[in-house]
């Protein structure tokens, strides 16, 4: 018995029926196992078609199950609006709750300022940085405490060569240490870092490490050369426009360390801009590199 392509098994069945009398057991046999290949082929078939209506009735509920409570978030965002405009108040949407979402519930993607407002949060970091001004009492601090902290670094490098001192020679190295001012101590600490976290512990003060080590920086470091006290000579005023042309006006923290002369960078582009600046001769504000200036 020939077997066609597309059989159902009821003409199987019946063209079985029918080769009975005609090619005898053999051909039964041969469209049975047709019939039964026809029969796996469907119920795989089927079990496909199963799957795919399962994950559709799946989505179906999740999504229905999202617009509910969409819609019961809305409900609840109208009555309090209604409830805020009654009382004379501005109606406001529930802070934190994305506004634009698709119907599979997902929201677009941050901006980059969402981003960083998100991050920010996470690190516990103020939107806003209130800035106040450092007096008399907050400075002594500072000064203390960074003195504190030099003196535990100028410790640390000696404790080796103190291993090789007799108990006199070690209490002498120490007293000569503690006697040390505070010059000698920032050149005896000079490129190294110091901890400003613990200068912050130890001093109480409520300001960042970063901000006491830019007030260490550009005010209280007793080797800066403040122009109200030391005034710029003509040497400094020549070698810094040749620096401020070699740099085009550019990193004045690296002049001010190529001028040798303990200026802070502050001071370095104050005084080019206010003095030296060939730039501004035109508005009569350029000063002659041999005018000294506080």
């Amino acid at each position: 018995m020939a077997l066609v392509a597309g059989d159902t098994i009821d003409a199987l069945m019946r063209r079985v029926d029918a080769a009975g009398g005609e090619e005898g057991t053999v051909g039964s046999a041969e469209a049975i196992k047709a019939c039964i290949e026809v029969n796996r082929k469907l119920q795989e078939a089927q079990k496909i078609r199963l799957a795919k209506i399962d994950a559709a009735l799946a989505l179906n509920t999740s999504t229905q199950t999202r617009i509910r409570n969409l819609v019961a978030q809305a409900q609840k965002e109208r009555k309090a609006e209604r409830q805020a405009t009654a009382r004379g108040g501005r109606p406001h949407r529930t802070p934190g709750k994305p506004f634009f979402v698709d119907a599979q519930g997902a929201h677009p993607p941050k901006n980059p300022d969402a981003e960083l407002r998100a991050t920010n949060k996470s690190n516990k970091m103020p939107l806003v940085y209130t800035m106040s001004k450092w007096n008399d009492e907050t400075r002594k601090k500072l000064v203390k405490n960074v003195r504190s902290v030099m003196l535990k670094v100028v410790m640390e490098n000696q404790l080796e060569s103190m291993e090789a001192m007799t108990p006199d020679q070690v209490v002498e190295s120490g007293q000569k240490i503690a006697s040390m001012t505070d010059e000698e101590l920032v050149r005896a600490t000079a490129g190294k870092e110091l901890n400003w976290e613990e200068v912050v512990k130890l001093s109480g003060l409520k300001r960042s490490a970063a901000a006491c080590r830019v007030q260490w920086a550009t005010v209280d470091d007793p080797t800066i050369r403040h122009p109200d006290v030391h005034k710029w000579t003509k040497e400094e005023d020549i070698k810094l426009i040749e620096l401020a042309q070699k740099n085009e006006n550019h990193d004045w923290e690296a002049i001010a360390a190529e001028l040798g002369t303990s200026r802070t960078a502050t001071a370095c582009i104050t005084r080019f801009n206010r003095s030296l600046n060939g730039g501004m001769q035109k508005t009569g504000q350029h000063r002659s590199p041999t005018q000294t200036e506080p």
